[in-house]
């Protein structure tokens, strides 16, 4: 877009222009659909339009080569940051976008998203799902384990009050039979 309109040339555009094939790639479309258009008009498209996200173009299409669902989330903000219209919004480089590429493959939050902190748990979580669901399990293990202790103890000290209750009680009643009718 920078290009068309007349701005500074930068690494910019080269990201737009991986950008601009990722949704070939992953969707078998073009970000945006220019073809029969007049020059005109495709170039108010290319300057103005947010191309659909990878996951839409791909579920509108009859056979994509990566599946809608694989595409939602991760790298449609992926693609979305490349193929913004403002450079400064974009990937600072290639080897940014790269970087952020690699993140998704290894399931850790990538920084087109952001870093709110239910989606870095969420792929903490995706990461390590073995480690956190034994640690789960122990936790729970651990609390029903408290838990029991805790109702045990509490019957005990109930049994103990009843059993002083009815030592009491019966030591009354020898004090009283020793005393009366002794």
């Amino acid at each position: 877009p920078e290009q068309l309109s007349g701005g500074a040339v930068t690494t910019a555009k080269d990201v737009y222009a991986l950008g601009a094939l990722m949704p070939r790639l992953l969707c078998g479309a073009a970000p945006l659909e220019l073809e029969r258009l007049p020059m005109a008009l495709a170039l108010e498209r290319v300057l103005h339009a947010e191309p659909p996200l990878p996951s839409a173009a791909a579920a509108r299409a009859a056979a994509p080569p990566v599946p809608a669902a694989q595409l939602a989330g991760d790298l449609d903000q992926i693609v979305a940051k490349a193929l913004r219209k403002s450079p400064e919004q974009r990937y600072a480089s290639a080897a940014e976008l790269a970087a952020d590429l690699q993140r998704y493959r290894r399931h850790e939050p990538v920084s087109a998203r952001g870093y709110g902190m239910g989606y870095v748990l969420g792929r903490f979580v995706r990461r390590h799902r073995v480690t956190v669901a034994l640690t789960l399990g122990l936790a729970a293990t651990l609390v029903l384990g408290l838990s029991l202790a805790l109702w045990l103890w509490t019957d005990a000290q109930r049994a103990r009050e009843r059993a002083e209750q009815s030592a009491a009680t019966t030591q009354a009643i020898s004090d009283f039979l020793n005393r009366d009718l002794l």
